[in-house]
């Protein structure tokens, strides 16, 4: 049994690399791949674009995956959030345990097609020192397992990284099959702490690993992929389309802090009504309104929409094109022809409260009206 290894190397770095890392069967030929990128990255670009390649394929991030167990690693929404954030700063969840121990049930067995792990911070907590187990309890649906006693994926004897930076590594098997034929309904991480507490900045990376791993720090993983189809997991082609959509909303929320306005969202969700819009004055005006081509662009700006996104710049940038053509075919109503300038008041709060309560009952924040 063995794995093959493999590096991507992104900046000029001496990186200390473990032995061979180890593979049970059934994953005997699982290749490891080591993808380090430096500390002058401090956007952390080039580690975003790896986790934008699997983040909608994640199965710990999927609505019937669930968190069972965690010993040891704080603000673990931070490892399925589908963002780096900000290198030694927001972003980062810790892991603080000889080893940590994270354990995800993903609500049905299937098949996994890689593993992938994300470290990132300016010193040797951006290290890795990990192991991975597997198991199927079909048999008993949502109840942990007895996972087995040897890892059945292992970063290696020596730990790895190169001391600062970010870092992703990851299993995979090299003709892009999955990782077994098997199907499994549990997985196991196993997260060894890697820099020291005294001296974080100290160099770890080649020393010895998992047992013989003296470091009484923690490690910073930024993401964590199970990665898998996500065919076997969601009803139909719709609700995937809907669940990723509520994920590009919410990485826009994280980035820029700035929710999309109530009428954008139902706008959005319902993206039936402005083709039905657009039948309406094409019936009701029919000399007056000139459809153009506003289905076959409200077609493609959809699909954009819906398609998949590099980031939250490029899902910011196709909800504007959207919106943009949402106020394009309304206002093209030809009762409204005659008018220079349209005011329009909205809200989500209007501040009205029930017939049998007094205005002293109006709450004094939480208001967003808006002409």
């Amino acid at each position: 049994m063995k794995c093959h290894q493999s590096f991507r190397f992104f900046f000029p770095v001496l990186l200390f690399l473990a032995a061979l890392p180890l593979c049970a069967a059934p994953f005997d030929g699982v290749s490891f791949e080591v993808v380090p990128f430096g500390p002058d990255d401090a956007q952390m670009t080039g580690i975003q674009q790896l986790i934008d390649e699997n983040v909608f394929n994640n199965l710990i991030a999927y609505p019937e995956a669930k968190l069972s167990i965690n010993k040891d690693v704080g603000w673990t929404d931070l490892l399925t959030d589908g963002e780096v954030g900000n290198l030694g700063a927001g972003g980062r969840s810790v892991a603080w345990g000889k080893p940590s121990r994270l354990v995800y049930y993903l609500g049905k067995p299937q098949t996994i097609k890689e593993i992938r792990l994300f470290t990132a911070d300016v010193d040797a907590r951006s290290d890795q020192d990990y192991e991975v187990r597997f198991a199927n309890n079909q048999a008993n649906p949502g109840v942990v397992p007895e996972f087995p006693a040897k890892a059945d994926l292992s970063s290696g004897d020596k730990i790895l990284g190169a001391d600062a930076g970010s870092l992703m590594t990851r299993f995979y098997r090299a003709d892009g099959n999955d990782l077994s034929d098997e199907k499994y309904d549990w997985v196991e991480i196993r997260i060894w702490s890697t820099a020291m507490h005294d001296d974080p900045a100290a160099k770890r990376a080649g020393l010895p690993a998992k047992k013989k791993n003296d470091a009484n720090d923690w490690s910073s993983p930024v993401e964590l992929q199970v990665v898998g189809h996500p065919e076997a997991n969601f009803a139909d082609a719709d609700s995937f389309k809907a669940w990723r959509l509520k994920q590009n909303f919410r990485r826009l929320d994280w980035q820029t802090s700035a929710k999309c306005p109530y009428d954008l969202v139902r706008a959005i969700d319902h993206p039936e009504y402005l083709y039905q819009a657009i039948e309406d004055m094409t019936d009701r005006f029919p000399d007056e309104f000139d459809p153009k081509d506003y289905k076959e662009r409200l077609d493609e700006a959809l699909a954009r929409l819906f398609g998949d996104h590099s980031g939250a710049a490029d899902f910011a940038a196709a909800i504007d094109n959207f919106n943009s053509l949402r106020y394009e075919i309304l206002l093209s109503l030809p009762l409204l022809k005659d008018f220079d300038t349209i005011i329009a008041r909205k809200t989500t709060n209007p501040a009205l409260e029930n017939n049998w309560m007094s205005n002293a009952s109006r709450e004094k924040v939480k208001y967003d009206n808006a002409i």
